[in-house]
């Protein structure tokens, strides 16, 4: 009897032992953002794409950590400049998300014209150059020109001086680029200063018929103007009664119109999930239609 006892609490504490085990190992498994094919994010070698599939909603993630990212092979080849708007974006909003790495693609100067007083980190991260490219570029970025260089400098003064001078920079940084850029803009820079963004969904019709083509459009807008804004990533996903993705369709304009076929075998309640995104303002709405 005792030997019966003996060995069931043997078989407990093993299992206890092998529980802690598997969390603890699990607790150190990095979670990373899947495309839908299994490929992970730091496996992009292309940023353009890597926005491809974002759009496409291949791949979605809400919280990208930059320093993850850096390494990737779609940020060290992309663009100096679109780096550095990767940069800004993620310290305005402390992570990186999908619809950001988007705006940046698109345009370079998205976050740094709608927060001109925040400066992006400097990239630290080195590039997949090769050792004479990385030398070319430190020269250029240092301004260390060669000796004969600078003789050259000496006997023409006015064009080196126009080009190796500290104005460029700081034209870069004036206090009239600022107050330029602080001055009233677009609806969309105002709309990110009140924080809200008034999203519109309909559709064509409601009820429909099996095998009709359905009509859905997404409006993002100023809540107080009603002027549609500029530069929104907008994602639209249509599910059937189930809730099966039937489509994914993405636009980086305020106003997207799309259009596609019902089944002639459906019949029910489908639901369209939108939202409107913009340098971290997000909104949703969903609308149900019928097919009957």
């Amino acid at each position: 009897m005792n030997s019966v006892g003996s060995i069931n609490l043997s078989y407990f504490i093993v299992t206890i032992i092998s529980l802690g085990t598997f969390f603890f190992i699990c607790s150190f498994i990095p979670i990373e953002a899947l495309k839908k094919e299994g490929t992970l994010l730091k496996d992009y070698d292309n940023l353009k794409k890597l926005v491809d599939d974002i759009k496409n909603g291949n791949l979605i993630d809400d919280k990208i950590s930059l320093n993850d990212f850096k390494g990737s092979g779609a940020y060290q080849d992309a663009d100096k400049n679109i780096q550095g708007c990767i940069n800004l974006a993620a310290k305005i909003g402390h992570n990186l998300r999908d619809d950001e790495l988007v705006h940046c693609f698109d345009d370079a100067n998205y976050f740094k014209d709608r927060y001109p007083n925040v400066s992006a980190p400097q990239n630290k991260v080195p590039q997949r150059k090769s050792q004479a490219e990385q030398n070319v570029t430190q020269a250029n970025v240092t301004q260390k020109v060669p000796e004969p260089e600078t003789e050259l400098k000496q006997s023409v003064p006015q064009t080196n001086a126009s080009l190796n001078a500290p104005e460029t920079n700081a034209s870069l940084n004036a206090p009239e680029t600022n107050a330029s850029l602080n001055a009233p803009e677009t609806n969309a820079s105002q709309e990110v200063s009140k924080g809200k963004i008034a999203l519109n969904v309909t559709v064509a019709k409601d009820p429909i018929t099996p095998g009709e083509s359905q009509v859905v459009t997404a409006v993002a807008s100023d809540p107080v103007t009603g002027k549609t804004l500029d530069h929104v990533f907008i994602k639209l996903t249509i599910k059937d009664p189930i809730g099966i993705i039937l489509k994914n369709y993405t636009a980086t304009e305020g106003s997207v119109t799309r259009s596609f076929k019902i089944g002639y075998n459906a019949v029910g309640k489908f639901t369209i999930l939108a939202t409107a995104s913009q340098a971290g303002i997000e909104s949703k709405r969903s609308l149900p239609f019928h097919v009957q």
